[in-house]
């Protein structure tokens, strides 16, 4: 059964993130997104297939066209990250979000 939260993050009123779906067997999918600038984010290596960005003039969702895996890990950044991961990976993601200011 999918549930869905929003999360209204108070450091970062710009921000909106969204869980979209968690179950105990595959984990939890969420989405972070900004209308201005872009986010960065640190996601495991085992997220690749599970990630998809939507990039600053774009409305539609794309796979993740390349990921540089340094130490089990690969950064993002986008104006959009949808992931899913377990919720461990999800939170510990969550804790390496930037956010980026462009003029």
């Amino acid at each position: 059964m999918a549930r869905h939260f929003n999360i209204f993050c108070h450091a970062l009123s710009l921000l909106n993130c969204t869980l979209l779906w968690a179950d105990d067997v595959t984990g939890v999918e969420v989405l972070v997104k900004v209308d201005i600038g872009s986010l960065t984010i640190t996601l495991p290596e085992n997220s690749t297939q599970n990630t998809e960005v939507m990039q600053e003039e774009s409305y539609h969702w794309s796979p993740l066209p390349t990921a540089m895996i340094a130490n089990g890990f690969f950064s993002v950044e986008a104006r959009s990250i949808k992931f899913r991961a377990t919720l461990k990976e999800c939170n510990e993601a969550l804790t390496t979000l930037q956010y980026n200011v462009s003029f």
